[in-house]
């Protein structure tokens, strides 16, 4: 739980400076990537290496999202799992 949040803290913190104006900057910008290669290539925040994807796909059970859009993830299921 850790690693998502400080790997998407980020993107949140940007989002909720406006998020009426700035979510569709977002979706400019992370619409096409998939979960996996956002946190992989994480263009706002820290990398995760594929262990740590791995690691954070059981625990979470992230399986079958990697190759989901990240930000369509993130705006129906991790906004939750980071804000508890």
């Amino acid at each position: 739980m850790e690693l998502l949040k400080i790997a998407t803290k980020p993107i949140l913190d940007f989002i909720n400076q406006n998020p009426s104006q700035i979510w569709r900057t977002a979706v400019n910008m992370l619409d096409k990537d998939s979960v996996e290669h956002f946190l992989r290539h994480n263009p706002v925040g820290p990398s995760l290496s594929p262990g740590a994807l791995d690691m954070m796909k059981l625990l979470l059970a992230l399986e079958g999202f990697p190759e989901h859009s990240f930000l369509s993830i993130y705006e129906n299921s991790f906004i939750f799992l980071i804000k508890t």
